[in-house]
């Protein structure tokens, strides 16, 4: 019984050794397939016009994502300006809300006295 159980195993085991052999032999068709293609597609004039188109391609996103840095921080420093200015603003209204808090109380008072 088991002799035959390890027999079993090795028949499987030389099936799926075939079955991968046989795939891999497939995927090297179609890869040989697709080279032959490509090779009857790309002439040689053709393969280098399409290098160049993608290199400017890439030089213009390159650009593009440059000025978009560069805008970025503009925004952010514009940002950060308009946030320094509030802050300035308010503690300015503040110091004169303190400044002028007790002469107010006290011309209040004073206007309140005459009545």
């Amino acid at each position: 019984m088991p002799q035959e159980l390890d027999a079993l195993a090795q028949d499987r085991g030389a099936a799926n050794a075939a079955g991968s052999l046989q795939l891999a032999r497939a995927w090297m068709r179609l890869l040989a397939r697709a080279w032959v293609w490509l090779g009857m597609r790309l002439r040689p004039g053709r393969l280098s016009r399409v290098v160049a188109w993608w290199r400017r391609q890439m030089n213009r996103r390159r650009h593009m994502d440059r000025r978009w840095q560069v805008d970025r921080r503009r925004q952010v420093d514009r940002r950060w300006e308009m946030h320094r200015r509030w802050q300035v603003a308010l503690a300015a209204r503040a110091r004169r809300a303190r400044a002028t808090s007790n002469t107010l109380m006290v011309s209040i008072g004073f206007f309140c006295a005459l009545e």
